[in-house]
Order: C-alpha cells, then sequence, then structure tokens
C-alpha cells in the first residue's frame, strides 16, 4: 500500500463501547466485557480524536498531524506511532476501519 493510501485510511470506533478517562489514562470496556487501558499520552492524545463510528470517521494523515504538531515530533515518527496504534486498536476490536 502506498503512503498516500495509508495516510488517507479512515478510522472510527467501535459502537458499544464504554470509556471513562482518569487522570492520564482512559479505560475502555468493550462489549465483551474486556477491560483495555490507554495509558501513554500519545495513545490517549490519540484515542480522544479518533470520532465513534456514529459520528464520522477521521483520516491516518489527520491523526499523524495532530500528533506531529502537539508533541512536536516528526512527522515520520508520528506516523509510524500512528499506524502501530491503530493496528492495536483494530485487532483488539477497538477502532474499525471506514469506507471512504
Amino acid at each position: 500500500m502506498s503512503d498516500d493510501a495509508t495516510t488517507e485510511r479512515r478510522f472510527a470506533r467501535m459502537t458499544g463501547l464504554n470509556e471513562r478517562r482518569v487522570g492520564e489514562k482512559v479505560f475502555v470496556l468493550d462489549d465483551k466485557t474486556q477491560l483495555h487501558t490507554l495509558d501513554n499520552a500519545s495513545a490517549v492524545f490519540l484515542w480522544e480524536r479518533i470520532p465513534e463510528h456514529d459520528q464520522g470517521a477521521i483520516t491516518v494523515d489527520a491523526l499523524v498531524n495532530s500528533l506531529h504538531e502537539a508533541f512536536e515530533i516528526g512527522y515520520e515518527v508520528a506516523k509510524g506511532d500512528c499506524i502501530s496504534l491503530l493496528d492495536q486498536l483494530t485487532a483488539l476490536c477497538l477502532v474499525q476501519e471506514v469506507d471512504a
């Protein structure tokens, strides 16, 4: 997949999730009652920017740019972090890729 195709992919949170922020962490309970913890600042930052499925979707590029600017890290580092997190969240069924 080309870089342009990768960054244009769109993601949204799965429906049926319950979440709570406690201090610097976000706890997410999925529909199977599995508890997931987002405990690093960049993961929490990105999670808060991914909309719920019924509220639209966000592109990888938009997530990368927001992380790049907020954390003042290189674009390629931000891109790698975003793709890694999205892959993990997808595997856990917390987010899903959405057609454009």
